[in-house]
């Protein structure tokens, strides 16, 4: 029921080129088997010429050994699963905004507080309130939990004595 701006994508794009320029760092554009044709012709044009990209479209590097190399993510807000896992790396992360499909919009509706269908928009109403992620301008280090501690700690409080 999403799909990715078109425009903020070429925006993103040149952003965080021109910022791996400036930090003498390298811009890793890494796609899905969802990713669009169109979005790889807008990430092409953008990089043409920049010795500071490598674009990753076939899945020649897995994804967590990227996720924990890169200084700091940029992810496309259709994924819930992405958005977390950039989050808990502990890195800087930053939105890449999409936007609802036809199919979004008839079923969605304006306001996500008023379907009962799973929104992203409340997810990502949570990720900024909680400061776990910015924008593609200022990407934010969220605080959180180890997610495998914080599941050892709660069993070890359900079953006292059972994991010494």
């Amino acid at each position: 029921m999403w799909r990715l701006d078109f425009a903020a994508l070429r925006l993103a794009v040149k952003k965080l080129a021109a910022r791996a320029q400036k930090k003498g760092g390298t811009l890793i554009v890494v796609g899905s088997p969802r990713t669009p044709k169109e979005a790889w012709a807008i990430v092409r044009e953008m990089t043409a010429g920049g010795a500071n990209t490598a674009r990753v479209e076939k899945n020649e590097v897995r994804y967590p050994v990227l996720l924990n190399d890169a200084d700091e993510q940029f992810v496309t807000a259709d994924s819930v699963s992405m958005i977390s896992e950039a989050i808990i790396t502990g890195k800087p992360v930053g939105l890449i905004p999409v936007e609802p499909d036809a199919r979004g919009r008839r079923r969605l509706g304006r306001d996500p507080e008023e379907t009962r269908i799973r929104d992203p928009r409340r997810f990502w109403k949570d990720v900024a309130a909680q400061r776990l992620a910015g924008t593609v301008d200022k990407p934010l280090r969220g605080k959180v939990e180890e997610p495998v501690a914080m599941a050892v700690a709660a069993v070890r409080r359900v079953l006292p004595g059972l994991l010494d």
